[in-house]
């Protein structure tokens, strides 16, 4: 039986990944017959879209070319969207300067926004890069207004990561109503959203913090919490209390 759930998973994987390359090598060629830059820039948008979900080598090169297209068009906000990529490549690169001169060259053209998501997609990750650079004041600061920014357009989901990624950074900063508010309230978005796993890292860091700065019964309850979502949620089984694999 798990022989053939093995093939079975096999045989999906090999046809999802022929598929994209199907659909994306099909884009490729309308990109290639298509003069008018409106069409291309909507099919740069698809295109990254197809290779970022299947992680193609090229993708960073038409992220380049739609980023720059849609900004000669001036579509800020589809550059805004595109940009948190190629931020986040240069952060996984150790190039946090990088990322921070890029987010910066589009933040002056911010005004031409139609909606403070975009800019709360880019100070997200502008957070990431000073966190790298252990830039912590500047970091926290980031995050919390990209937190307000994303709750202002309701995108929770993107809050409560801001949330909690301010939590670590107000922790490090030894600042502990700070981080205890931020993982609360990163802890109550997962939870609405239904998010057990990610409410589980929230609750984690909450148990772990209140245990460092000896409030020992606070830790106990919250370590519980974790045990008691982990029981509901088969994704949470694997996950040890106190160990925290989300990354900036």
């Amino acid at each position: 039986m798990k022989k053939y759930t093995f093939l079975v998973f096999l045989f999906l994987g090999i046809c999802t990944t022929g598929f994209s390359q199907t659909r994306i090598d099909t884009l490729l060629q309308k990109l290639k017959n298509t003069s008018s830059q409106k069409i291309q820039l909507r099919i740069l948008d698809t295109l990254t879209k197809a290779m970022i979900r299947s992680k193609h080598p090229d993708q960073f090169l038409y992220l380049d070319q739609v980023i720059a297209l849609a900004k000669q068009l001036e579509d800020y906000d589809l550059a805004a969207s595109k940009t948190r990529f190629i931020t986040q490549n240069y952060i996984n690169n150790r190039q946090p300067d990088s990322a921070i001169y890029i987010v910066e060259a589009l933040l002056k053209h911010k005004s031409k926004f139609t909606t403070q998501k975009s800019v709360a997609h880019l100070l997200l990750k502008r957070a990431a890069a000073y966190f790298n650079l252990e830039q912590l004041e500047e970091a926290v600061k980031d995050y919390d207004t990209s937190a307000e920014f994303f709750m202002k357009s309701g995108d929770s989901i993107f809050a409560a990561d801001a949330r909690y990624f301010a939590g670590q950074v107000y922790t490090n900063l030894r600042n502990f109503v700070g981080a205890v508010n931020r993982f609360e309230e990163a802890y109550r978005l997962y939870d609405i959203l239904n998010d057990a796993l990610y409410a589980n890292y929230a609750l984690s860091e909450l148990a772990g913090l209140y245990a460092r700065n000896g409030f020992r019964d606070k830790s106990i309850f919250e370590r519980k919490k974790v045990l008691k979502h982990a029981k509901n949620d088969k994704r949470a089984l694997w996950y040890r209390i106190c160990s925290c694999p989300i990354s900036h």
